[in-house]
């Protein structure tokens, strides 16, 4: 061979190949790929990805993700969770528990996310079952998930007495109520009647001289930093008490009137108005003095009546806490009625913000008043539940 390179390159290659590779790489690439691979990997990858895959997988996974999805599923799990949910679920459930719970979501329902009736013996830990009901002597309690975005919450039960006993009935750590069997003067609200703890509406209903129902209208401020919610009851002195049916409903907030507008007294979390019924072009509602734990001077609540086809002012003197009146209004074509609440009372503080109309001009004081204004639904999720009694009379449930 020659001891240097020729001055150009041959026009043809050569019979056979040279017994030993070229100092540097040729100047161009070849024009077809060679016939077997090279004995060490590239210093630099490809500039374009090659046609087909290739036969094994590599060693180490890639540094970002592929543009396409796999055409079969990897044969082991990832060491980590996705980045982001799949696009539809599972075709089969997962071989073991996830860590954590899953959350429900508050949904629209007249029925209770949760019931308990003890038929089955299963009571909380410290009571007792007896004739299907929980038997309490001492003090029990249990802690109940509240479904996520509810808005307030209704807690019913019967609480059944034995004879003469104090019972103490609590939402979180807070004593909401207290039941005295024993005494001529029950604590406010009676035995039967409406009253208010803070923002926590307690009705209570006689159905025998031993059962008493009792209904807890309870708003978010007591569960939504948890989404849960203890209850409570405590035998403080005498004999033993049983409670059952216990149930738990969630309102998602559809049904709720909203406060547009207040004046003249600080805002509180349970509202002044709760839907009944809804028609589809009326809503009943109730009113309730909710503002103060003393009696008011005057409460007087404007509204469009569906029954005169016109604003009307009804007004209440000496207002005690709780149910005021149960009225029907008419809906407006966005879907809410409007009614406003006055509250006239010479401890409320002097506010010259307050603007009532000539259908309220009844009111005594027009120096200490206050006005709490609601937009009031009318969606058809809102109509009760109704049931005809053996005597033919229709009620709302």
């Amino acid at each position: 061979p020659s001891t240097s390179p020729s001055a150009r390159p041959s026009t043809s290659p050569s019979a056979r190949p040279s017994s030993s590779p070229s100092t540097s790489p040729s100047s161009f690439p070849s024009s077809s790929p060679s016939t077997s691979p090279s004995s060490l990997p590239s210093s630099s990858p490809s500039a374009s990805p090659s046609i087909s895959p290739s036969s094994t997988p590599s060693f180490s996974p890639s540094s970002s993700p592929s543009k396409h999805p796999t055409g079969s599923p990897s044969s082991s799990p990832s060491s980590s969770p996705s980045v982001s949910p799949s696009s539809s679920p599972s075709s089969s459930p997962s071989e073991t528990p996830s860590s954590t719970p899953s959350v429900s979501l508050c949904s629209d329902t007249h029925n209770p996310f949760e019931y308990e009736d003890f038929n089955n013996g299963d009571v909380w830990s410290l009571g007792d079952p007896v004739s299907g009901s929980m038997q309490v002597c001492q003090a029990v309690n249990k802690t109940y998930e509240i479904p996520s975005k509810t808005m307030a919450l209704k807690l019913t039960f019967d609480l059944i007495e034995h004879g003469i006993s104090k019972v103490n009935i609590s939402l979180g750590e807070s004593i909401v109520y207290t039941a005295d069997f024993n005494s001529a003067e029950q604590q406010y609200p009676d035995m039967v009647g409406v009253g208010y703890y803070m923002d926590i509406k307690v009705t209570t209903e006689s159905k025998s001289a031993d059962v008493t129902s009792f209904t807890f209208n309870i708003p978010a401020g007591w569960y939504n930093y948890t989404d849960r919610l203890n209850i409570g009851f405590e035998v403080m002195s005498g004999d033993c008490v049983s409670i059952d049916d216990i149930k738990l409903f969630g309102d998602c907030g559809n049904c709720i009137p909203v406060l547009d507008f207040s004046e003249g007294v600080e805002n509180i979390d349970a509202p002044a108005v709760e839907v009944l019924d809804v028609t589809g072009t009326t809503v009943t509602f109730v009113a309730s003095q909710v503002f103060s734990h003393l009696s008011l001077c005057e409460v007087a609540v404007l509204y469009d009546s569906a029954l005169l086809d016109d604003l009307v002012c009804p007004l209440e003197r000496s207002v005690p806490p709780g149910d005021i009146e149960t009225y029907t209004a008419k809906c407006e074509s966005d879907g809410f009625a409007r009614v406003t609440i006055f509250v006239s009372d010479d401890r409320l503080v002097n506010s010259t913000n307050v603007v009532f109309p000539t259908k309220c001009l009844f009111i005594d004081s027009h120096d200490h008043i206050a006005q709490f204004s609601y937009r009031v639904p009318c969606s058809q999720s809102c109509s009760a539940t109704t049931s005809v009694c053996s005597d033919g009379e229709t009620i709302l449930l």
